[in-house]
């Protein structure tokens, strides 16, 4: 994982939906556009999960891997929330 481009990393090991993915969506609001968020989490239903809500928020998923039962995602923001002041 290229380390130095990570604007912010969100660890939800041991968490079970919906928390991943309210998680991810709290956190990913407060970030500036063209950031880049880590998410690692051991709930399979992510990989699902986390790919349809990058899909509807209109956010990039730019990698999803699995190791060691622990899946990481890494997220670019691309989209301001409705209602959201941009920074």
């Amino acid at each position: 994982v290229m380390t130095r481009l990570i604007n912010r990393e969100l660890d939800l090991r041991g968490f079970s939906e919906p928390v991943p993915v309210m998680e991810t969506q709290r956190t990913i609001e407060h970030l500036a556009l063209g950031d880049i968020l880590l998410v690692t989490t051991t709930d399979r239903k992510t990989l699902r999960d986390i790919n349809v809500f990058c899909e509807l928020a209109g956010h990039a998923l730019l990698q999803s891997t699995e190791e060691d039962n622990e899946f990481s995602f890494l997220i670019r923001k691309q989209h301001t929330s409705p209602g959201q002041q941009t920074p």
